[in-house]
């Protein structure tokens, strides 16, 4: 009798609309579907947010992703707060900076970024501000597709 109580009680909490809610208030990614308790199957909302972005060079080494990310390629590195353990990999998002937008596809977690900061490989942040110093960050506008 008392294992039907508890399991009932347990069935009770897991039914609650607990994974419907956003996973970080401010984050641009939410729980797809209502029960999803653990946050594993994100996806990322249509909307634009701010950040910084840094300058990072992966030169051929393996990502997050587990993609070889050359300097060369059109690719971003999501702050951990946003990369939703790998959920993201592969998809791509939008980077605007100054009037100018660009398509870059997620390969890699940036373990530096806070909040919505992100790196950008050098070949996108070179379409993006041909100026752009190394060391030195731009702010952006950015979001999923």
């Amino acid at each position: 009798m008392q294992f039907s109580k508890t399991l009932a009680l347990l069935a009770t909490v897991f039914a609650t609309d607990v994974g419907a809610a956003s996973i970080r208030e401010d984050s641009s990614i939410t729980a797809r579907a209502a029960g999803d308790f653990w946050g594993m199957y994100c996806i990322p909302q249509k909307r634009d947010v701010s950040g910084v972005a840094g300058l990072y060079s992966p030169d051929g080494a393996v990502g997050a992703c587990g993609l070889a990310v050359q300097n060369t390629d059109l690719s971003v590195a999501l702050g951990s707060d946003t990369f939703a353990g790998g959920a993201l990999c592969g998809q791509s998002v939008n980077v605007q900076f100054n009037g100018i937008t660009i398509e870059v596809l997620i390969v890699d977690r940036c373990v530096g970024c806070v909040d919505n900061d992100i790196d950008l490989t050098p070949s996108a942040i070179a379409v993006l501000d041909p100026s752009f110093e190394s060391g030195g960050t731009i702010t952006v506008t950015w979001g999923f597709n």
